[in-house]
């Protein structure tokens, strides 16, 4: 195993620590909650709105009805003195039942006001979760901008060092490195006591052998290289 590799992985190893370091930074996680906060927000405007208008609607129909009853009651109140006996009974009756009626329409419509009301009170509330949570969002916007701001410097350096480096490299090494990076880190480790240093699993004695000739072999269990150096 080349000392060029070696040094690449090292090199790798600096760029991936500190762009995992701003990666896991945690305002940026504060940032992604005040991004679902509104996300969800403007979902539960959505559906408030569509309520709201519903419940209206439905106010609206009960005090339509509620202002025909009374209307009906008054115009019979006023037909009493010109009936007989048997059609004022009739007009009672029909009274009666219209008051009923209007009393369980009153019941109806004060349900619906308080309905109305509790959509309102819940409008007031999301909107002011929302504003909040667009106002902390530009806050930890600005923090990971002067987080990435301040250590872009480093990253473009350490880019631009594994950029040189890897001109050196092996390029059948690199590739097979490169492939392997994706699911774990670090690619290459060192052989301990006869072990992968990277997962600690025991080197076979065939391993062993290839491992004498050429210097490293790869890790039967996790993939890895193991190396002597």
């Amino acid at each position: 195993m080349t000392q060029e590799i070696l040094k690449y992985q090292e090199i790798d190893g600096k760029l991936l620590k500190l762009e995992k370091a701003l990666k896991e930074m945690p305002e940026r996680q504060k940032e992604e909650d005040m991004r679902n906060v509104l996300r969800n927000s403007q979902s539960r405007i959505s559906l408030i709105e569509k309520n709201a208008q519903k419940t209206t609607e439905n106010f609206a129909r009960a005090k339509a009805y509620y202002e025909d009853l009374v209307i009906k009651i008054e115009t019979l109140s006023k037909t009493v003195d010109e009936m007989d006996y048997n059609k004022i009974k009739e007009t009672q009756q029909a009274k009666n039942s219209f008051y009923q009626m209007l009393e369980k329409l009153e019941k109806e419509i004060v349900k619906i006001n308080a309905q109305l009301t509790a959509v309102n009170n819940e409008y007031v509330s999301v909107i002011k979760n929302a504003k909040n949570a667009k106002q902390n969002l530009e806050i930890y916007r600005a923090r990971l901008a002067e987080a990435d701001g301040k250590y872009a410097p480093q990253v473009a350096e350490l880019k631009k060092e594994l950029a040189e480096q890897e001109k050196l490299v092996d390029k059948k090494i690199l590739e097979r490195y490169k492939a392997k990076r994706e699911s774990r880190f670090p690619v290459i480790v060192k052989v301990v006591n006869g072990t992968c240093g990277g997962c600690r699993m025991a080197i076979s004695a065939s391993k062993m052998q290839d491992f004498d000739k050429k210097g490293y072999v790869e890790c039967e269990n996790c993939g890895r290289i193991i190396t002597k150096q």
